[in-house]
């Protein structure tokens, strides 16, 4: 059900969304940022294949993201507030039992969910 019904997504908070690649935003109340990454190789880290910014309410599907293997689903800004790229290395943890994870991505990622930032590309 993701996050469709909710009113809100509080910054710093996310939803993670394994084994997807691709969303919608039917019935949802707010825009959020999306980004989708790869499958997790032997050390549990996934590379950014698509980023989304401030996908908005009832606008429907985004299109599916090929190589894509999960989706975090996070507040409208976090991609530029940690400068997520595509080819970003992330990884994330599932620390609790409703998939909500941390802030993900670039620079400064935060909670359970944890980026290496744009400075750790290979």
């Amino acid at each position: 059900m993701g996050l469709m019904g909710r009113p809100s997504l509080p910054a710093g908070e996310g939803l993670w969304l394994p084994g997807g690649n691709g969303i919608h935003m039917m019935f949802m109340r707010f825009p959020i940022d999306a980004v989708f990454v790869s499958g997790a190789d032997a050390d549990g880290v996934r590379r950014v294949r698509s980023v989304h910014r401030g996908l908005r309410a009832w606008t429907g599907l985004v299109p599916l993201v090929r190589g894509a293997n999960g989706v975090l689903e996070l507040p409208v800004g976090t991609i530029d507030a940690t400068r997520t790229e595509v080819g970003d290395r992330v990884r994330i943890s599932e620390g609790t039992d409703d998939g909500q994870v941390g802030a993900a991505g670039g620079a400064g990622a935060s909670g359970t969910g944890s980026g290496t930032g744009p400075g750790s590309r290979r």
